[in-house]
C-alpha cells in the first residue's frame, strides 16, 4: 500500500494563518500505468521524512519533506554557506503563534536523485527553533507537489514522482 499525493494548486496563505491542505489517498498499486519520472529515497526522523537534495549541484544536504510548506525553505546558515544572495521580505504567519521573519533568494535548482526542480524564489527562514533534526538544512515544499504527482512508499522508504 502506498500513499498518493495528488497535484494541487497552492494558494497564498489565507488570513488567520490557514494553510492549504494536501489530499492523501491510499492506493494499492504494484506498478503505475505511467512509468515514474524519477525516484528518491527518504530516511525517517520520527514521523518526518528526510531526503538528500543538491542545490545548484552542491554536495547533498538533508531536507525535511513538508507538503504544507508553500515554498522550499533554506535555513539562513545554509543559504550563506552556498553563497546565495538573500534579500529581506515581508514576514509570514505559520502554524505557530505570531509572525515569522522571512527572506528570499534568487532562482536555484534542487535535485533529488534523478529529479530536478527549478525553484523560482526559495524562502530563507531560521529553522533553528523548529522541532526537526539539526542536520536538516531546509524544507522541500510546494514546488515538488506542484510539478509532480508524488507516490510515497513507506515500506520501501521511497518516493516516486510522475508527470501529471
Amino acid at each position: 500500500m502506498t500513499a498518493m499525493i495528488t497535484r494541487r494548486e497552492f494558494a497564498k496563505p489565507l488570513s488567520g494563518g490557514l494553510a492549504t491542505f494536501v489530499c492523501l489517498a491510499a492506493t494499492i498499486s504494484s506498478s503505475a500505468a505511467q512509468s515514474a519520472s524519477g525516484h528518491f529515497r527518504f530516511k525517517r526522523d520520527g514521523q518526518l521524512m528526510m531526503v538528500q537534495v543538491r542545490i545548484n549541484g552542491t554536495e547533498p544536504s538533508w531536507f525535511v519533506v513538508d507538503s504544507g510548506a508553500p515554498h522550499t525553505i533554506f535555513d539562513p546558515t545554509f543559504a550563506q554557506a552556498l553563497g546565495l544572495k538573500v534579500e529581506s521580505a515581508p514576514p509570514i504567519t505559520g502554524t505557530g503563534a505570531g509572525k515569522v521573519a522571512k527572506s528570499v533568494t534568487g532562482p536555484a535548482a534542487m535535485s533529488l536523485n534523478d529529479v530536478t526542480i527549478d525553484l523560482a524564489e526559495p524562502w530563507v527562514i531560521d529553522l533553528s527553533k523548529v522541532p526537526i533534526s539539526k542536520e536538516a538544512k531546509g524544507l522541500v515544499g510546494a514546488e515538488l507537489f506542484e510539478k509532480f504527482v508524488v507516490e510515497i512508499d513507506p515500506l520501501q522508504s521511497a518516493f516516486s514522482v510522475f508527470d501529471p
